[in-house]
């Protein structure tokens, strides 16, 4: 008898979970129709420099970051420069 009580108690709650976890699809497609509504923002007038402070050791994820940061800062648009420091 136990066992079956906590059986429909464990089955009931997972039931409520997925519930829980379903959204509404009108909020998804307003929430997506204002982020397509948004401008992408102008050049900057002066240039910004973001100091990227990191702490890899390891020759390959360092490799990685620095592969990306130099990526970065060849495509990007705006006017933004990552420099890395290494802590």
């Amino acid at each position: 008898m136990k066992k079956r009580i906590l059986a429909i108690l464990l089955a009931s709650s997972m039931c409520l979970s997925l519930f829980a976890c379903g959204g509404n699809s009108e909020e998804v497609s307003k929430k997506e129709e204002t982020e397509e509504k948004v401008d992408a923002p102008d050049k900057v007038k002066e240039p910004i420099t973001i100091s990227f402070w990191h702490d890899l050791t390891s020759d390959t994820d360092l490799a990685d970051l620095q592969k990306s940061i130099k990526e970065f800062n060849e495509t990007n648009e705006y006017g933004i420069t990552v420099e890395e420091v290494a802590q």
